[in-house]
C-alpha cells in the first residue's frame, strides 16, 4: 500500500465551438507535474480558454499489508 499523487485539472472554454473536444468543460487527470505543466502551457496559449483550475489529489493504492514494518501481524478487525 502506498500513496499516489495525481492532479485533476478542469479546462473551461468560452464556447464549445472553440474547444477541440467540442465541449465547454474538459476534465483531465494527470500523473506527473510535467504533464500538468504541459496542460497549463497549452491552456495559457489558447485564447478561448477562460479558466483552468487544478488540484492535487493523494490516494492510497495497493493491498493493505498483513503485518507492520517490524513483521508483527495486524490484529483481526473487531
Amino acid at each position: 500500500m502506498e500513496w499516489r499523487t495525481n492532479w485533476h485539472i478542469t479546462i473551461r472554454w468560452d464556447r464549445a465551438d472553440n474547444s477541440p473536444a467540442g465541449l465547454i468543460v474538459v476534465e483531465r487527470v494527470v500523473d506527473s507535474p510535467a504533464d500538468l505543466r504541459r496542460l497549463i502551457d497549452r491552456a495559457l496559449a489558447a485564447p478561448h480558454v477562460v479558466a483552468f483550475p487544478y488540484r492535487q489529489v493523494r490516494e492510497l493504492v495497493g493491498d493493505e499489508p498483513d503485518e507492520c514494518r517490524n513483521g508483527h501481524g495486524h490484529a483481526a478487525a473487531w
